[in-house]
């Protein structure tokens, strides 16, 4: 048997990947994944241990695509943030357009979560306390003195951002209970 007959027809392996994955198991993942947002982002306001790792890429990425494609420096500045949330945005859309909805239920949760993560570094662009990896704040650049001059709304927009985490949040359990209601999940 050749290689890619092991794979299964596209040669990648995401067919088999999809038969060993059943609507049981991602509708109890989805639960795993609204349970964790809920608890560290929302009611602590704090990263999920593992899956910051994965937000910190998407956010580092977010202002390597921005470098490199030479997007102005204010852009860049939110790029990270940008697609830290766009990730799972666009996970949660695959999955809704392959009708895997516990799936999608859980990237609209991370999603989420990765919006109390921006409102935690907004809130910090007044004071720049955070411990940073490197280089400048992204929101205190963006939103300071010769760029947006908008700290003294960081309140609203912090604001703003946690609300619509909790809307995500929500309409994840919403996605996730009626899809398990009117058995559609595949």
């Amino acid at each position: 048997m050749d290689r890619a007959s092991d794979y299964g027809s596209e040669g990648w392996g995401f067919e088999s990947l999809r038969a060993r994955s059943s609507p049981r198991f991602e509708w109890w993942f989805a639960c795993a994944v609204i349970a964790a947002v809920a608890w560290w982002p929302l009611l602590h306001l704090d990263r999920i241990p593992v899956l910051w790792t994965i937000d910190l890429g998407f956010h580092e990425l977010g202002h390597l695509i921005g470098y490199v494609t030479r997007l102005p420096e204010l852009v860049t500045a939110v790029a990270g943030n940008g697609l830290q949330t766009l990730a799972p945005l666009l996970a949660a859309g695959v999955a809704a357009y392959r009708r895997r909805w516990a799936l999608a239920a859980a990237a609209l949760a991370w999603a989420g979560g990765t919006l109390i993560d921006a409102s935690n570094y907004i809130a910090d662009a007044p004071y720049e306390r955070l411990e940073l990896l490197g280089g400048d704040h992204d929101w205190a650049f963006a939103l300071g003195p010769g760029r947006l001059d908008a700290l003294s709304a960081v309140p609203t927009i912090v604001s703003v951002l946690r609300v619509a985490a909790w809307v995500l949040v929500v309409a994840a359990v919403v996605v996730l209970a009626v899809s398990r209601r009117v058995g559609s999940d595949r």
